[in-house]
């Protein structure tokens, strides 16, 4: 019990302290302790004091430095979104509740549908498949599980629910304000809900494990269908496949790789975990290839990685417009990202709700100014196309080309790059 609170709590710490929207799944993870806790009567009062000393631990350790961070830099440990008593930003137009109430519930649905269920289908379908059928199989046959069997299948569905159940009023469920005006939701929002395939394949593998026609296969379901499908492109149909063949193969080849003995399931789990990092090994390198050649390819920002990264060593860049962080560090992270206020100056604010800095204040020759007393050598103007928005481009550009003295080495339809001379 103890081990599962520390293992518990680091893995849901790292959660919170990547995203503050995790936070409901880890206190269903808390619970699912608590609880476990309170069945040993014996040692009721130790288990419940080493579970609240492992979350409270974790928790501090992997996720509680950034919302010191935020409270002390900020006033708000959450910033920069309004919450409780801290002031900020309440992100309108942004939630799938709003978007129902603007467009109607049936067509928030059908749009939000399109989006959330995109793993591709089929795999959404696995997903869907193995949570409705725990819960009906936990109706009817949860005596056969142990109480810690119980509590963790009630927990799957439970996370499950508290996801889905907050999905609608989660900031950016539906998009940001240009696609709600535009009429759709955005196709990044599925990144909310991508705990829920997870829990509903490792569902899908449970029940077959338990409806199988034998008793325990050489190789655990779950693990058949997790790694399939993560390590390669074969679809769902061998994936059920695999996962019932792995069962009755066990009556017909016995052997160290058998289900009889626990020498035998250590194997079986052995072997499983080298053919998946075999699988991983042999295609790191063709995907690691492809990936550094699909930015290159990019249509909108290609081109302009591409100038980046001829760059010298050490050159200080800086964005105007849309935000963007990863590739102005460089392929081989050469280059030196640096946030600017509107007029060319650094940044000493948050940057609030406004994830650009905003419109230009001063003339353009101050603002030339401004920007060589930063030490900035490159500047990117970024005006991404987007459905809902104006064409018209951040006015640090216009700046730019009337102050002189600034080089353009890129510019297409998004974007721009300007080198100016030390």
């Amino acid at each position: 019990m103890g081990a599962d609170a520390w293992y518990a709590g680091a893995l849901s710490g790292l959660a919170v302290g990547v995203k503050v929207s995790a936070a409901p799944a880890a206190l269903v993870v808390a619970v699912l302790l608590a609880l476990r806790a309170r069945a040993q009567p014996a040692a009721r009062v130790r288990t419940a004091a080493v579970v609240a000393l492992a979350l409270g631990t974790t928790w501090l350790a992997t996720a509680g430095y950034w919302y010191a961070r935020n409270l002390v830099h900020t006033g708000n440990p959450v910033y920069p979104a309004a919450f409780l008593v801290w002031p900020g930003v309440s992100f309108s137009e942004t939630t799938l509740l709003e978007y129902a109430r603007h467009y109607g519930l049936r067509r928030a649905l059908a749009d939000a549908a399109v989006v959330y269920a995109d793993w591709p289908l089929a795999h959404a379908t696995l997903a869907a498949v193995g949570l409705t059928g725990l819960a009906v199989w936990l109706g009817w046959r949860r005596r056969a599980l142990s109480r810690g069997g119980r509590y963790l299948a009630g927990g799957a569905l439970a996370l499950t629910g508290v996801v889905l159940g907050l999905l609608p009023v989660a900031p950016y469920s539906a998009g940001n304000a240009m696609t709600f005006h535009s009429g759709f939701v955005h196709w990044d929002s599925m990144r909310y809900v991508a705990l829920v395939p997870i829990l509903g394949w490792i569902a899908l593998g449970f029940l077959l494990d338990r409806l199988g026609p034998g008793r325990r296969g050489p190789i655990p379901v779950a693990v058949v269908v997790g790694v399939v499908l993560l390590t390669s492109g074969v679809g769902p149909i061998v994936v059920l496949a695999l996962a019932v063949a792995a069962r009755p193969l066990a009556r017909v080849w016995p052997g160290p790789l058998g289900p009889a003995t626990p020498r035998g399931r250590a194997l079986a789990a052995a072997a499983v975990a080298a053919l998946a990092a075999g699988l991983l090994a042999a295609g790191h390198a063709s995907k690691a290839a492809a990936t550094s050649g699909a930015f290159a390819r990019e249509p909108l920002y290609g081109a302009v990685v591409a100038t980046l990264d001829r760059q010298p060593p050490g050159t200080r860049v800086a964005v105007f417009g849309d935000q963007w962080v990863y590739p102005t560090l460089g392929a081989g992270h050469h280059l030196v990202p640096v946030r600017l206020d509107a007029d060319g100056r650094l940044a000493t604010r948050p940057v609030g709700g406004a994830m650009e800095p905003g419109d230009l204040t001063v003339d353009p020759v101050t603002f030339r100014a401004n920007i060589a007393g930063a030490g900035v050598g490159v500047v990117v103007v970024l005006h991404l196309p987007h459905p809902g928005r104006s064409p018209r481009w951040p006015t640090q550009h216009a700046a730019l080309e009337a102050a002189g003295g600034a080089r353009l080495l890129h510019r297409d339809a998004a974007t721009a790059v300007w080198r100016l001379p030390p």
